[in-house]
């Protein structure tokens, strides 16, 4: 004979305090802040050891460590590789955007072909023809092999007839 449960269904026997970490924590795991989550399910073991419940201490530890290993997993932040985070903006048509990020990047990595490259395509986005190849001109300087995406790449359609883009013709 099955014991009959003491507290109503869907009626949580942690006290509210826990409850509410743990929903948290929750929260965050699932829309992947995991520093957030590891940390918020850090502090709820260690509550749930105080209070003597040694299966939620169990539970936070492991989705303490769930949210470990999806951070160490997860790509890291733009910081030191900008490229992704402006083609993303210019894929998603915020020239703009991708310029400001171009531009700070070109500050501390002027050497870099691709975020020359990435300028020149944000500059054909907004229309600024000239600037644009004035920009894909040094990042072809860098890297020649740059000529031959400059001529695949839909963002340049219409830049390539406009008068500052005829150099670039003749170079192949």
């Amino acid at each position: 004979m099955a014991a009959k449960s003491k507290t109503p269904a869907g009626k949580s026997q942690l006290p509210k305090e826990l409850e509410a970490l743990f929903a948290k924590g929750l929260e965050a795991l699932s829309e992947g802040r995991g520093d957030e989550a590891a940390k918020t399910f850090a502090d709820l073991g260690r509550k749930a050891a105080e209070a003597g419940n040694v299966g939620l201490e169990r539970a936070a530890k492991g989705y303490a460590d769930t949210a470990r290993i999806r951070l160490a997993k997860a790509p890291k932040a733009s910081g030191s590789e900008p490229t992704l985070d402006i083609q993303v903006l210019l894929n998603g048509n915020q020239a703009e955007e991708a310029l400001e990020k171009a531009e700070k990047a070109l500050k501390n990595h002027a050497d870099q072909a691709s975020l020359h490259y990435l300028r020149a395509t944000a500059l054909a986005q907004l229309g600024r023809f000239e600037d644009a190849a004035q920009a894909l001109g040094k990042a072809i300087q860098i890297n020649k092999d740059l000529l031959w995406t400059f001529f695949l790449e839909p963002d340049f359609s219409k830049a390539r007839t406009h008068a500052s883009f005829s150099v670039f013709e003749s170079m192949v």
